[in-house]
C-alpha cells in the first residue's frame, strides 16, 4: 500500500490528501506492514522550519522502517532516484527481486557527460597492468578497475576460444551486463565474488584481459548506449539484459562500434557466446553462426537443400571454399548468406572435407561415393534430404562433390 505524505510550503502536513499532524503521522505509520507498504514524500519548497520539520518526517519514516519514494509532484506522479533526477513513476511499484542478482537496469547519474566517462573508461582499459585488468562502468558512472587473480600458465590453458576473437590481436571490447549493484563501496571496486555471481561469465572477461583485449563493463542504460559502445569492435552481451535495452540497441551499436563490429550474446540458459547480425526482422537483429570450418559445412549443407534436387558443389583442397551466394538466388535465403560471418578467404577446405568425410560409417569408407542423409527444418517444419557424395583424390590434393539428389 501506498502511503502519500505531502508537506506544503505554508508548514501543513498532508497525510493521503488529510491534513494531520506529526503524532498522527506516528500513529498512522506503526500500523503499516513494513515488508508491504511504502511512503511516497512530497515537499514544496520549504523555508528553515519547514525543513525541520520536513527533517522529523523522514525521521518516523525511519523509526517505522518503512521504505520511502521522494517525489517532486504533488500528485506523486514522478519519483527522484539516488542522483537527484526525476522520472515518472511506473503505474505498479516495482517488485523486489526474488533474486538481488538476477539481471535488471538501474537507474543511472545521467548529469555528467557520458562521452567522457567512457573515454576515461578505455584509457583505463588500455593501462591494466599486465592486461589484468577488467574495467567496470557503476551506475554512478565511477570507473573502476576489478582486482582480478596473477596470470598463470594453467589460466591461459583454460582460456576460451572464440573465433570471433582472435586471440592474436587486441581488441576493444564493450561488455553489457548486470552492474546495478555493483557500485563503489567507500571508492574502493566491488569484491570480485560478488562481481562473478551477477556477471556469470567474468571468468572469461578476465581471460580475454589476460590475452591483451581491452575490456570495459557497463549495464546499457540509453542515456550512455551510444557512448558506451563507441569506438568497441566487440560487443559482449548478457542474455539476461536483453529485455531491458532500448528496441533499436542493434542498429545504435552498428552505427557507432568500430569494425568488425561483431555482436555476441552470452546465453544464460546455455553457457555459451553466440553471435548475433542485424536482420530485417522486427528486433533488428537475429542469431546468426559461428566462423569457423564446422559451422561452414552445416550453412553448406543447409543451403544445397533448400536450393533442391541438383544442386551442387565441390570442395578442393588448397583452393577456396565456394562462396554459398553462388548456390541459391533466392533472395531470402541470400539475405541470411549475407549476415553470416564468413571470412572465405581465411578458411580451410582441407578442414571442411575432413568434416564431411568423416560423417561416413565404417563401410561408407570404403567406397569413394556414399550417401548422406540430413533432415532440414524450416519454418518450423522438417522434411528428409539426401546428398551423394564423391571424394577423388591424388597426390597433390582432395576434391570432394556433394550433389542433392
Amino acid at each position: 500500500m501506498e502511503i502519500k505524505i505531502g508537506l506544503l510550503a505554508s508548514g501543513a502536513i498532508l497525510f493521503d490528501g488529510q491534513p494531520a499532524d506529526l503524532a498522527e503521522l506516528d500513529s498512522r505509520m506503526s500500523q503499516a506492514n513494513r515488508s508491504q507498504d511504502h511512503v511516497l514524500y512530497y515537499k514544496e519548497d520549504l523555508g528553515p522550519e519547514g525543513s525541520l520539520q520536513s527533517m522529523e518526517i523522514v525521521k518516523l519514516v525511519v523509526k517505522h522502517k518503512l521504505a520511502i519514494s521522494l517525489s517532486t509532484k504533488a500528485d506523486f506522479s514522478d519519483y527522484v532516484d539516488q542522483f537527484g533526477q526525476s522520472h515518472p513513476r511506473p503505474a505498479a511499484p516495482a517488485q523486489e527481486p526474488k533474486d538481488r542478482y538476477a539481471p535488471f537496469m538501474p537507474d543511472v547519474d545521467e548529469r555528467g557527460n557520458a562521452q567522457e566517462v567512457f573515454a576515461k573508461a578505455r584509457t583505463a582499459a588500455s593501462k591494466t597492468p599486465d592486461g589484468r585488468g577488467i574495467v567496470l562502468v557503476g551506475p554512478d558512472r565511477a570507473v573502476m578497475v576489478l582486482p582480478v587473480p596473477p596470470r598463470s600458465p594453467r589460466m591461459d590453458a583454460q582460456a576460451p576460444k572464440v573465433p570471433d576473437i582472435p586471440s592474436d590481436q587486441p581488441r576493444n571490447i564493450a561488455v553489457i551486463a548486470n552492474t546495478g549493484i555493483l557500485a563503489a563501496a567507500q571508492g574502493k571496486p566491488p569484491d570480485l565474488q560478488e562481481a562473478a555471481k551477477v556477471i556469470p561469465f567474468l571468468g572469461m572477461l578476465i581471460a580475454f584481459g589476460y590475452a591483451g583485449h581491452r575490456v570495459w563493463i557497463f549495464e546499457g542504460h540509453a542515456s550512455a548506449l551510444a557512448a558506451g559502445l563507441e569506438h568497441a569492435e566487440i560487443l559482449w552481451l548478457d542474455s539476461g539484459m536483453l529485455p531491458l535495452l532500448q528496441n533499436d540497441w542493434m542498429s545504435v551499436a552498428q552505427r557507432v562500434m568500430d569494425p568488425p563490429r561483431r555482436v555476441l550474446i552470452h546465453s544464460r540458459e546455455h553457457y555459451a557466446l553466440m553471435p548475433v547480425v542485424r536482420a530485417s526482422t522486427p528486433e533488428g537483429w537475429t542469431y546468426s553462426e559461428p566462423d569457423g570450418e564446422a559451422s561452414y559445412v552445416n550453412c553448406l549443407l543447409t543451403t544445397l537443400a533448400k536450393s533442391g534436387a541438383g544442386a551442387s558443389a565441390k570442395l578442393v583442397t588448397a583452393a577456396p571454399l565456394p562462396d554459398l551466394t553462388g548456390s541459391t538466388q533466392d533472395a531470402a535465403e541470400l539475405e541470411w548468406i549475407a549476415s553470416l560471418p564468413f571470412r572465405y578467404d581465411q578458411l580451410d577446405a582441407g578442414k571442411a572435407i575432413e568434416l564431411l568425410t568423416n560423417r561416413r560409417s565404417v563401410w561408407q569408407r570404403l567406397k569413394n561415393e556414399w550417401i548422406v542423409k540430413t533432415v532440414l527444418i524450416t519454418q518450423g517444419k522438417q522434411r528428409t534430404c539426401q546428398f551423394a557424395l564423391r571424394l577423388d583424390a591424388d597426390k597433390t590434393k582432395r576434391v570432394l562433390s556433394i550433389r542433392v539428389s
